[in-house]
């Protein structure tokens, strides 16, 4: 599914969400960045140079959404994006759709969020590169635990992480039987 990049830069756009007020994308979109400038540096000639963009997206709807996508892919041959980064389950669809519809599959790489089927027959389609799953039983279980060491204590100390799988081509029927892999 990766392109073969002859001498030329990586092209990554990040999608972010126009009106969000939560912080956490916006710092996840400047440690891509800050990760991709340090692994880059001094390795121009075992490693293509990347270019990452952040991309606004007006996710107020679906339709807003999927014509903030189809922009990325009208813009030009030589402006479409060589990986997509999506941040949630909405514009991984939106894009997804988009590659098929503008006939960039094998093209474009996407990088999603979250484990919906439409997004995993993606994967097992070549469509979309990998995803991101966050184990939301266990997010529940510890939002139960906060709780109730709230309510026990009146207040919480600890930071509770939830595990997170890539799923990807090599593991996806491994995911869907219910075996996720770290």
């Amino acid at each position: 599914n990766a392109k073969y990049f002859e001498g030329r830069t990586i092209r990554v756009t990040v999608l972010l969400d126009a009106g969000s007020e939560d912080s956490g994308q916006n710092v996840l979109a400047a440690a891509i960045q800050e990760t991709v400038a340090k692994d880059t540096t001094g390795l121009v000639g075992r490693h293509k140079p990347v270019e990452i963009s952040l991309v606004a997206v007006d996710a107020s709807n679906n339709f807003s959404v999927e014509e903030s996508v189809r922009k990325l892919f009208v813009s030009g041959k030589d402006n479409i994006p060589d990986i997509v980064v999506c941040l949630n389950e909405n514009d991984t669809n939106s894009v997804y759709q988009a590659v098929v519809d503008y006939n960039e599959v094998g093209l474009v790489n996407i990088l999603g969020y979250y484990d919906s089927d439409a997004i995993l027959k993606g994967i097992e389609r070549d469509v979309i590169y990998a995803t991101l799953s966050v184990d939301t039983d266990q997010m529940g279980k510890y939002c139960i635990d906060a709780l109730t060491e709230y309510y026990e204590i009146g207040n919480t100390s600890q930071y509770f992480t939830a595990d997170s799988y890539v799923i990807n081509k090599l593991n996806v029927a491994k995911y869907r039987k219910g075996e996720s892999d770290d």
